[in-house]
């Protein structure tokens, strides 16, 4: 599905927001995590299955050793599908237009913070701790950063055959 334009925009403010030293930012960080489900077939049997979810935009800052994950939606529809909400870091965020924010508001968890789609404070997030170890973080947010430097790469490559 393609991003919308003011999906992009909120990408560029958090990327420009969040740009500071010893700190890492990582759009779309995919974190895989096994799940015991039953079998599709024989509902008595249990099976291990990888499952990916994904964290619209996850900083880490390195000297505070803290996570925070943004959920970025743009719409009213946005807000209430039934995509999961990837909220797995100390701090955590929903990022979306103010108007959104004032229909949706009582909704929220008192844990998670908003901020608008400028990345000014609507609601101040409360501190939690980790959903998932610090290194599963890390390798989550490493494995998108590659393919995020991949795609560039084979951009630029694309760019020079066209010359």
């Amino acid at each position: 599905m393609s991003k919308t334009n003011e999906t992009k925009q909120i990408e560029q403010f958090l990327m420009r927001h969040n740009y500071k030293m010893n700190h890492f930012n990582c759009l779309e960080v995919g974190i895989v995590f096994k799940v015991r489900k039953p079998h599709e077939k024989f509902s008595h049997y249990m099976v291990t299955r990888h499952e990916t979810e994904i964290c619209d935009f996850m900083s880490y800052e390195q000297d505070k050793d803290i996570f925070r994950c943004y959920g970025i939606k743009v719409t009213k529809q946005d807000f209430y599908s039934k995509c999961k909400k990837t909220f797995v870091g100390n701090y955590n965020y929903y990022v979306m237009p103010k108007d959104l924010y004032l229909q949706v508001k009582d909704e929220i968890p008192k844990e998670i913070g908003v901020l608008d789609e400028c990345c000014s404070c609507l609601k101040k997030p409360k501190k939690v701790d980790l959903k998932y170890d610090k290194e599963k973080l890390l390798v989550s947010m490493l494995k998108s950063l590659n393919r995020e430097n991949y795609k560039n790469f084979y951009e630029k490559l694309k760019g020079s055959e066209n010359k």
